[in-house]
C-alpha cells in the first residue's frame, strides 16, 4: 500500500523505460487538468 510514482510501477509491472516515461506523462497531464493548468506547465 506504499504510493509510488507511475515510473516505479511501470518498472514494477516490467515495462520498459520508454513506457513508463510515458505512462508518466500521461500522470502529469491527468494532474495538470485537475489543477486547471494553474502554474504547473511552468514547472515542467
Amino acid at each position: 500500500g506504499e504510493a509510488r510514482s507511475p515510473a516505479e510501477t511501470a518498472r514494477s509491472l516490467g515495462l520498459s523505460r520508454e513506457q513508463a516515461r510515458r505512462i508518466e506523462g500521461r500522470a502529469l497531464d491527468r494532474l495538470r487538468r485537475q489543477a486547471g493548468g494553474r502554474g504547473l506547465h511552468a514547472a515542467a
